[in-house]
């Protein structure tokens, strides 16, 4: 086919004669289709030598990578299949609407609980911290305690509640607590 093309004379067609250039053009056409399929089969072969050539030198080889799309006869029968099982299930829904037998419906789902508060743990222990007296100045009068407190698993669950000392100075306008370990604090 290719000889063919090699032996056409460009000086010698007459182009006013339409079948002739028509006869060229098909030949053309045949060479271009023929050539272009040769040189696909070629890109294949070189890539399976290069696969071959890597596994042989201890690579890996390119590996093969399917396309994503399946052929449109199985997508048609998959979307009959879906719609032949819609149909299936309302002929079901149907038939149970009108011989409901209260022990065999589906049983609901019950809510989930929600996870308890620290407030709503039962107190494993309470720690008292008092105010190191030595730190406070000499107007500051006792306000009380603050709770903190923090959820803690032991064998039980439970809460440690903490009752820290406090202190307030009127002359440096400061409130002064007792020390509470840096890990357990949260403020």
């Amino acid at each position: 086919m290719v000889s063919e093309v090699s032996q056409i004379d460009s000086a010698r067609i007459d182009y006013t004669d339409i079948p002739a250039v028509k006869g060229y053009i098909t030949l053309l056409l045949n060479a271009i289709e023929h050539l272009s399929s040769e040189l696909n089969q070629a890109r294949e072969l070189i890539g399976r030598l290069k696969d071959e050539n890597a596994r042989l030198k201890g690579g890996n080889p390119k590996p093969e990578i399917k396309p994503n799309s399946k052929p449109k006869q199985e997508k048609e029968d998959r979307e009959k299949k879906e719609k032949e099982k819609e149909e299936e299930e309302e002929e079901k829904k149907g038939e149970e609407e009108e011989a409901s037998i209260p022990a065999l419906e589906p049983r609901t789902k019950l809510p989930r609980r929600p996870v308890p508060k620290t407030e709503d743990l039962p107190t494993v222990k309470i720690v008292e911290i008092p105010v190191d007296k030595d730190t406070l100045p000499p107007d500051a009068e006792y306000k009380g305690v603050r709770t903190i407190s923090v959820p803690t698993i032991e064998i039980k669950v439970g809460r440690i509640v903490f009752r820290i000392e406090r202190y307030y100075s009127k002359a440096n306008n400061k409130v002064y607590e007792g020390e509470l370990l840096r890990s357990l604090s949260r403020t």
